[in-house]
């Protein structure tokens, strides 16, 4: 209940950002284009809730997030691309860990002026490295949400959260055979996009 009260904030925000940023450069130049290929370095924060992994409870987890991620396809339907490195921060079951994944999903995005707000959709799958399980792995459905605005004709502030529900699939610990469980995430991130 309380993710979906969250969830209705962070949307109401993001319209309104899109409506302050299209109300301040509406006047900008029509004509302005996207470019087909960017390259958009971004950092933010993941807050994954609770799996339940076989009989075990496995507690929140929070990340910090580093994505070089790649944009093709302009405004319209965008592909995104993103390699992604976590550093993890657990409880007693998981301990702290690094994991490396990557994003592949289709977004589209609606130019009003320079402002280009956006929603998608796509898969994020990962490994974690830690020091207390053998084997972890997470594959997550995502639905990213944000807004890109062009305060320059080259670079743009980028702004997006991200909306998951997937499977960890976890060994080792007090967990001794591969098991699955499943829980939401959210992720939000903040950036740059060139050109």
């Amino acid at each position: 209940m309380c993710f979906v009260k969250l969830i209705r904030k962070l949307a109401v925000s993001l319209i309104l950002l899109c409506l302050m940023l299209s109300a301040h450069t509406a006047s900008a130049d029509e004509n302005f284009r996207i470019p087909e290929v960017s390259f958009v370095p971004r950092v933010g924060y993941a807050f994954h809730l609770g799996h339940k992994v076989w009989n075990t409870q496995i507690e929140d987890r929070h990340a910090m997030l580093v994505m070089p991620s790649f944009e093709l396809g302009g405004g319209g339907w965008v592909w995104q691309l993103a390699p992604i490195y976590s550093y993890i921060h657990g409880g007693e079951k998981l301990g702290d860990a690094h994991a490396l994944s990557a994003y592949l999903g289709l977004a589209y995005k609606y130019g009003i002026g320079r402002v280009y707000p956006f929603i998608g959709g796509g898969l994020r799958g990962g490994y974690l490295f830690g020091t207390k399980y053998d084997l972890a792995w997470e594959l997550h459905t995502r639905v990213p949400m944000g807004v890109v605005w062009y305060f320059a004709d080259k670079t743009a502030l980028y702004f997006e959260v991200g909306l998951m529900y997937g499977t960890l699939g976890l060994r080792g610990n007090e967990i001794k055979e591969m098991k699955l469980g499943s829980g939401f995430s959210l992720d939000t991130t903040i950036g740059f996009q060139f050109p």
